[in-house]
């Protein structure tokens, strides 16, 4: 979690802590690959912010999906395909849900994500 700021880091990695029980090593370090994106973008957006209570589903999460549809693979410099694209939103979507239901004091006090967010993959 380098691109997210020290307040924010204790959150995603206790989410990560808890995920690697229940999940092969390879998916917990596929989904800290995929949150740290995210944990970059709403620091660049909100470098004030404390806590994801603080989320907010305009400025950060429509603002994340919209810089997830044109980013490119760091490595090629080519656009992410839809599944990667489509991964990065299901991660961000799977941990707020969690966090959530695990009644996390730093989980959002509204649901952010929409299945509707989620990029069509082609048929």
């Amino acid at each position: 979690m380098r691109r997210s700021t020290a307040l924010l880091r204790t959150t995603f990695v206790a989410y990560l802590d808890r995920l690697v029980a229940t999940h092969t090593r390879s998916t917990a370090t596929g989904t800290a690959s995929r949150l740290n994106n995210f944990a970059g973008h709403f620091t660049a957006v909100d470098p004030a912010s404390a806590s994801l209570t603080d989320l907010d589903r305009r400025r950060h999460i429509e603002s994340y999906l919209t810089a997830s549809a044109t980013a490119v693979n760091f490595r090629t410099r080519a656009p992410l395909s839809p599944t990667e694209r489509r991964g990065r939103v299901l991660a961000v979507h799977g941990m707020l849900n969690n966090i959530a239901e695990w009644d996390w004091l730093e989980a959002p006090t509204r649901r952010l994500v929409f299945t509707s967010d989620l990029p069509k993959l082609p048929r």
